[in-house]
């Protein structure tokens, strides 16, 4: 690349240019790396998740099929966290707060530490190895905008499961490096318009 530049750009170019990419290298080295840890459970013997979800053929089935395999999906986050932190049980405590009814609360799941430290977990949960965006509720950026330790477990393809753990989200946020909100304009039928 720098032979090529010297070839085409003139000496005050070329100083511009060095000073440039000498930035941007110094800016991307002042950064901490994003580290979103990546799960490949089909390792993991002694989780034993086979419960499946099964196609919807109307949109009251969608409905009941995405609450099935979102609640699904936490049973198998809380398994695998409670397979995770099996050795420090004694200190470290998971609870599942949907575990007998949906809470509506902006997490699912609480990791419980020894010093105090809670961490929360909301999980989401797709049928898909690549479907990357989900909904995301009012409360639930509120919790992201205030704590430090509150993570998003999406769970991809929950007959066949592998884990992303979104961590640090404010901030990836804040520098729009791997994260992006979005916001989705729902249609409304013709016949519930009001006639102002």
């Amino acid at each position: 690349a720098s032979f090529e530049l010297n070839k085409i750009l003139s000496p005050k170019s070329k100083t511009i240019a060095k000073k440039h990419i000498l930035s941007s290298i110094s800016l991307n080295l002042s950064q901490p790396p994003i580290e979103f840890e990546r799960i490949n459970v089909n390792t993991i013997n002694e989780l034993n998740i086979t419960e499946t979800t099964t196609p919807y053929s109307t949109e009251h089935e969608l409905e009941d099929h995405n609450m099935i395999t979102g609640q699904l999906g936490e049973k198998f986050v809380y398994k695998y966290l409670l397979w995770k932190y099996r050795e420090q049980s004694s200190i470290i405590k998971i609870e599942w707060l949907n575990e007998k009814q949906e809470t509506y609360l902006p997490y699912d799941i609480l990791i419980k530490k020894e010093n105090e430290q809670i961490d929360y977990i909301e999980v989401k949960t797709t049928q898909l190895n690549d479907q990357h965006t989900f909904q995301i509720s009012i409360d639930e950026i509120e919790h992201i905008l205030k704590l430090p330790t509150y993570f998003i477990y999406r769970v991809y393809n929950i007959n066949n499961p592998s884990i992303c753990v979104v961590n640090n989200i404010k901030y990836n946020l804040q520098s729009t490096r791997q994260l992006g909100l979005q916001m989705t304009i729902k249609p409304v039928p013709l016949n519930q318009l009001s006639s102002e």
